[in-house]
């Protein structure tokens, strides 16, 4: 396995772990909508629809820069596929697309940290305040991603 193949692996990995983030935090706010009562409240609502907003990008931001997690790991898997499936070393193209994945997942990630550290950071007082229990956002021993792919030996 050559460094390439590595960094690749690694950024599949990444990705997989920061969209169960965004699910993880998806999940439990559509459960706080559906709740109605004080969750549907302002200010409650508002600062819910805030963090709503803001992981819009990550979930489906369109365009060839975006930080839509799923379109990075689709882009992902298919190059660790033709990396792998190879007899040779990447070409200078596959290079170049691990190299933009590699950018949108920086954007991606820089996305998340706003979000967590502002957005969710607010609703989360918020919700404490209103005697609720917070958004939790799983750390990364809690995040299950399953089992790597079986690698095939070619003769």
């Amino acid at each position: 396995m050559n460094l390439r193949t590595l960094v690749l692996g690694l950024a599949v990995v990444a990705t997989a772990g920061l969209n169960s983030y965004v699910a993880q935090a998806d999940s439990q706010l559509d459960s706080l909508t559906k709740k109605g009562g004080t969750a549907a409240q302002a200010p409650l609502k508002d600062a819910i629809d805030a963090v709503v907003l803001n992981l819009e990008p990550l979930r489906s931001g369109k365009g060839e820069s975006a930080p839509n997690l799923g379109a990075i790991s689709e882009g992902l898997a298919s190059l660790s596929t033709d990396v792998e499936g190879a007899d040779r070393a990447p070409t200078s193209a596959q290079e170049r697309v691990l190299t933009d994945y590699r950018a949108r997942l920086d954007h991606a990630l820089t996305e998340w940290q706003k979000v967590r550290g502002d957005t969710l950071a607010r609703l989360d007082s918020r919700l404490r305040e209103a005697g609720m229990k917070e958004i939790h956002v799983p750390t990364a021993a809690e995040i299950d991603i399953g089992e790597p792919a079986e690698g095939k030996d070619l003769p």
